[in-house]
């Protein structure tokens, strides 16, 4: 973890490192970041090796090494399996299609409602209870560009498009 304090996890320089107090899904340490700027983010020990270097990158050069990372990971699972190249498209539709599932399964349990009766309004609800917000509740459900920050943006104290546009 040392070894990481002073490099940069795509334009964010690296002040402090500790471990996190949760672990991955299959045992291994997750640490919390704390960059020069405040902002803080929790990644796992093994991919803040591999996307951590030595000069400041944007943010797509740091996806990309994101994204190289796991596809490696997932080459070797696919090598050490000996998949069929016949069968490589038909497993990787599978896994998308599994994720994307368990992404709905998951917004059903959050919400309430499976996907066929949820509404804008349970959205709205959601959005205002969570933000404890007393502005005007169709305030919260605005256009966002990329509210989903990747590996290394920023995550509190995120300033976001401010306006009054609803959906």
């Amino acid at each position: 973890m040392e070894n990481l304090k002073g490099k940069f996890i795509g334009p964010h320089k690296i002040k402090e490192v500790r471990l996190a107090d949760r672990k991955t899904f299959l045992g291994n340490n997750v640490l919390e970041m704390t960059y020069e700027d405040g902002t803080k983010e929790e990644l796992t020990q093994k991919m803040a090796k591999k996307v951590a270097t030595e000069k400041e990158t944007d943010f797509t050069t740091l996806r990309d090494n994101f994204v190289k990372s796991i596809i490696e990971e997932i080459s070797a699972i696919l090598l050490e399996s000996e998949v069929k190249i016949i069968d490589i498209e038909y497993v990787l539709q599978s896994i998308t299609g599994h994720l994307n599932q368990k992404i709905e399964e998951a917004i059903d349990v959050a919400i309430g409602k499976d996907r066929y009766t949820r509404t804008l309004a349970d959205i709205n609800t959601i959005l205002t209870t969570q933000k404890n917000d007393t502005r005007n509740k169709t305030e919260n459900i605005k256009h966002q560009p990329n509210t989903r920050a990747s590996v290394g943006q920023k995550r509190k104290g995120d300033k976001r498009r401010k306006g009054k546009q609803t959906i």
